[in-house]
């Protein structure tokens, strides 16, 4: 099975545990999250200038999926069906200055990858995410005083956005996907909980 230990990728079996670093080309790369799992592929992003996805096997060497240069690749995820990310490109004061989703058709051989840019998103609100049933999903807070957070919502096929809105002083995050709902989960603001939205009630535009 493929894990994530202290920050770092591993490849663990019967017979050893196989570390999935340094990334290749790279001396020296860190492992970052979300890592999916799908049969015996892992994918994750790598922090080795950040702006790198990597795939690994049980069956092989990491290698590199998407690569961004002068940019970061963050959440890279895959259901198995769809694969999706963000790009963003830092701005020189610091922060971002531009966000946007990608996604390709799901593939463990990095050179059959056929990325397509879906949408931009506002620069400043790019986190970690998920993907299902056709849809890249996260979460960001709104406003502070009081807090309130949404979860936005990106229809893979043509780029639609939807958002979820949540009560005052909770802080939620998309949990995962079925075919008629997204879960989300309670972050901040009371015990923890979840939150089950249906997608058919969700107008995008």
């Amino acid at each position: 099975m493929v894990v994530a230990l202290n920050g770092f990728g591993a490849v663990i079996t019967p017979e050893a545990t196989r570390i999935l670093l340094p990334l290749p080309g790279f001396s020296q790369s860190g492992f970052a999250g979300p890592l999916t799992v799908i049969g015996r592929d892992a994918f994750f992003a790598g922090w080795a200038g950040n702006g790198r996805a990597v795939h690994a096997s049980l069956d092989g060497d990491p290698e590199l999926v998407v690569e961004v240069h002068g940019g970061d690749v963050r959440s890279f995820v895959t259901d198995g069906v769809d694969m999706a990310w963000l790009q963003t490109r830092s701005a020189p004061e610091g922060g971002f200055e531009s966000c946007e989703v990608w996604t390709a058709p799901h593939t463990n051989v990095a050179a059959s990858l056929v990325p397509r840019k879906v949408a931009d998103m506002p620069a400043g609100h790019c986190s970690t995410g998920i993907v299902g049933a056709g849809y890249f999903a996260y979460g960001r807070g709104v406003s502070d005083h009081p807090y309130r957070a949404e979860v936005v919502l990106i229809r893979l096929a043509d780029g639609a956005i939807s958002t979820l809105q949540f009560p005052e002083g909770h802080g939620v995050d998309p949990l995962y996907f079925s075919n008629s709902a997204i879960v989300s989960r309670r972050t901040r603001g009371g015990s923890l909980g979840v939150f089950r939205s249906s997608l058919e009630s969700l107008r995008f535009e």
